[in-house]
This record gives C-alpha cells, sequence and structure tokens, in this order.
C-alpha cells in the first residue's frame, strides 16, 4: 500500500505514518485473483483527526472499495489541521495501492515480530511521552528566551494536559517559590500563555494511539 498526498505542514511524517497504519489493518479480500489494485477518494479529516465522508473517485472494484471504506472507518486518530489555533477539519485525496506482495510480507514480519515479543527477546515501549516541535533543546530554548539574567535562583513547575491534537489545556502552576514576585512570577505564566497559542505538540501515543497526556513542566533559574 503507497500513499500519494500532499503533505501538510502540520504532520510532516503523515504518508510514512499512514502507510504503515494502513497495511497494518488491511484485510486482504477473500475470494478474489487480483494481486495489485489501486483505489482513489477524497475524505476529510475532522477537527477530531477522524476521517469522514469518504467518497471513492477511482474505483478498484466492490471488494476493494468497501475495504478501504472500513479501514478509514476504524483508523485511529491523526493529527488535524490547525486554523486560528484551534483545530479544524481539512481535505484530502488519498491513492492507495493494494499490493499482495507487500502487504503478505508486513503480516509475516509482524507474525515475527509477536512470536519475539511473546518469547521475551524483543521488549515494546507502549508508551511515547509527548513532544515539543524540534525536541528538548527548542523547548528550553522557548521557555528562556523571554527572561532577564535577574530572575531570582527557584523552581516554578506547571503542569498541564497534551491532548490528540496537539493543543495544551488545564494549565496550573503548581509550585513556585515564596519569595518571587507577583511581576516574575507573571513573566513565566506569559511564556505559558504564549506557548498554549502558538505551540502545538505532537501528542503522546498508547501502542500506537494519541492519547491525551499530563505533562509537567519545571523552570529552573540558577
Amino acid at each position: 500500500m503507497l500513499l500519494d498526498t500532499a503533505r501538510y505542514d502540520y504532520q510532516v511524517e503523515f504518508s510514512r505514518k499512514f502507510h504503515y497504519l494502513f497495511l497494518d489493518k488491511v484485510q486482504w479480500p477473500q475470494g478474489v485473483a487480483d494481486t495489485h489494485k489501486v483505489v482513489q477518494c477524497d475524505a476529510t479529516i475532522s477537527s477530531e483527526g477522524k476521517f469522514t465522508d469518504v467518497r471513492i473517485t477511482g474505483s478498484g472494484g466492490e471488494a476493494f472499495d468497501a475495504e478501504v471504506q472500513r479501514v478509514l472507518k476504524e483508523f485511529p486518530p491523526i493529527l488535524p489541521a490547525w486554523k486560528d489555533g484551534q483545530p479544524a477539519a481539512s481535505a484530502c485525496k488519498l491513492t492507495l495501492v493494494f499490493d499482495k506482495a507487500e502487504w503478505e510480507k508486513h503480516e509475516a514480519d509482524e507474525k515475527v515480530e509477536q512470536e519475539m515479543i511473546d518469547s521475551g527477546k524483543l521488549r515494546i515501549h507502549p508508551f511515547e511521552n509527548p513532544e515539543f516541535p524540534g525536541g528538548i533543546e527548542a523547548l528550553k530554548k522557548f521557555m528562556y528566551s523571554s527572561f532577564d539574567a535577574n530572575m531570582p535562583k527557584g523552581s516554578v513547575i506547571y503542569t498541564f494536559s497534551i491532548g490528540t491534537d496537539g493543543k495544551m489545556s488545564n494549565i496550573e502552576c503548581v509550585r513556585s517559590p515564596e519569595t518571587y514576585t507577583e511581576a516574575q512570577l507573571q513573566q513565566v505564566h506569559d511564556v505559558m500563555d504564549r506557548m498554549s497559542k502558538e505551540i502545538r505538540w505532537t501528542p503522546g501515543k498508547e501502542y500506537g494511539a494519541y492519547q491525551e497526556i499530563k505533562y509537567s513542566l519545571p523552570f529552573r533559574f540558577k
């Protein structure tokens, strides 16, 4: 299965991840002699990251068309588009190439991996933490770029949730030094407020599916 679609700046790995998950969820139609078929469709990615309004525009035959509809309906949420700082619905075009040799290889690889997991020879990490765009160094740069050198020593800790759309919510300051003035605490709060409005995280995952995860972020001043 291959994906031919526009690349979205809000999800740079869309094609690679979609390709793997589609392979993982496809069931090869029974009783068909074809080993290579193409299905084209238009769809909407909702603000919740789900495929909706799937419309077949280039049929690969009834069995393959039905399989595309089934898989996209059951597909786990992906990152939706953003507009004005909020998740928004967007249109996409998909060209899905069913290749039986590729599908059979994927099935065989998955079987071997599962056998290794069952035998204890391979360990998987079911949870993936949320990630700031650009990684930890980019996060530190964003956090500390707005402060002057006069911030007193101490730690200010915030907790917040990162939703399946990558948006921050439930932001709360859970610890701050008693010696900090309101103006100094306001500087930290302003950074968190700007982060919540400007930044879209890659959400955390559980067994490959996006999940809302609570996150703790400490500001440490030395």
